[in-house]
């Protein structure tokens, strides 16, 4: 069994390897995972509000109805592999490099 409902508010998990972590339902605003590991993590229907993930590795990761308002994907890893980035709430208020 993974977290769940875990708080990671404002935390600074810069470079921090969460590779097949489940943290479903987290609360990950405001925190900066910045150059993190995220492989095969779960984070569903997690709270991503203004994340930094930029340059973060989030191949194969899972974002299924997570909230992403304000988070930064600029330079993340992985991005094509990313699941149920469609599906993420506020995907059109996040932040993402110019295709």
């Amino acid at each position: 069994m993974g977290v769940m409902r875990a708080t990671f508010v404002g935390a600074d998990l810069s470079g921090a390897d969460l590779s097949e972590a489940n943290l479903f339902k987290a609360d990950f605003s405001y925190a900066n995972l910045s150059g993190a590991r995220l492989r095969g993590a779960d984070l569903s229907n997690s709270e991503l509000v203004q994340t930094d993930f930029s340059r973060a590795d989030l191949t194969g990761a899972k974002l299924n109805k997570a909230d992403v308002s304000g988070a930064n994907f600029r330079g993340v890893v992985g991005r094509a592999q990313i699941k149920g980035l469609d599906e993420a709430r506020n995907r059109d208020k996040a932040l993402f490099d110019a295709p």
